[in-house]
């Protein structure tokens, strides 16, 4: 519940803050937090769309989601 809650709040800001409204895929993942989640964690892996791809784009776009999921899934090169 502490990481959905957590979670929930990342993705809060990011959507307050339009941090992927630049492209059609960042706003495709903003639709809510299931979204956003399976958008970043491919994105963090290299395995998302033409826009969305790298680990370091995660990072520099949004920090804490990067955070978040370098805690789950451990450490990418990016």
């Amino acid at each position: 519940p502490n990481d959905h809650q957590r979670w929930r709040a990342i993705w809060s800001e990011a959507r307050k803050k339009e941090t992927w409204a630049d492209s059609a895929q960042g706003k495709w993942c903003m639709k809510n937090t299931d979204e956003y989640w399976a958008v970043m964690t491919t994105s963090y892996f290299g395995r998302n769309w033409k826009e969305l791809n790298t680990s370091g784009l995660v990072k520099e776009r949004d920090r804490a989601a990067w955070d978040m999921i370098k805690s789950v899934y451990g450490p990418v090169n990016s």
